[in-house]
């Protein structure tokens, strides 16, 4: 059911699209199991929830070492870079409505099941709102970096690195922010002398 949900989805309610994207998947399924979500991600070139889940965990709680370490096992599965942080910043835009919008939401609406949004709702206990509108900004800019990139997998291990740095990043936009509101309210910038002399 799953499956039939999400293929429909991704043919955005076309009914031919919708076939065609079924009988690619049946010949392509040599077992007698089922067609799952997984095969339909695999036939689309997109990344499994699970590995998305992982990354994002990584990346929420600034550990910079194991998050290199998954999108490195995501690369070597051969994901394309564009593709990796597309997937992404999809991920991360259900994410945003979740936490913005209510967990009550339909679930197609963000295209995840009942089961994967429990997942996706424990995981946003450990961040912000604001914080996911940070990291989706800079995905969305490190996108457009690769595109136009001659060596992608170096911007890609520097996008994650950058998202994976969100608890000091947020610290010093929080800082960033303050700054404009206190200008805005005609109050001075302070000038520090940094100099010896």
């Amino acid at each position: 059911d799953d499956a039939l949900a999400y293929i429909a989805q991704n043919s955005a309610g076309g009914m031919r699209d919708s076939i065609a994207l079924l009988d690619q998947l049946s010949v392509l399924n040599s077992s007698d199991s089922p067609i799952g979500v997984d095969d339909i991600n695999s036939l689309l070139g997109r990344l499994s929830f699970d590995s998305l889940t992982s990354l994002f965990e990584n990346i929420i709680v600034s550990k910079q070492n194991d998050a290199l370490n998954v999108l490195n096992s995501i690369y070597n599965q051969g994901n394309e870079p564009v593709q990796i942080l597309s997937n992404l910043l999809e991920y991360m835009r259900n994410a945003l409505i979740l936490k913005s919008a209510g967990y009550d939401i339909n679930s197609s609406v963000v295209q995840l099941n009942s089961e994967q949004i429990k997942i996706l709702i424990d995981k946003l206990q450990l961040v912000e709102a604001h914080q996911i509108v940070s990291l989706i900004d800079k995905c969305a800019d490190y996108i457009k970096e690769l595109k136009m990139s001659t060596n992608p997998k170096l911007w890609l291990d520097v996008a994650v690195l950058d998202m994976s740095n969100l608890v000091e990043n947020t610290k010093l936009e929080d800082l960033q922010k303050r700054i404009t509101e206190l200008e805005a309210a005609g109050i001075p910038k302070v000038s520090i002398n940094t100099s010896p002399y």
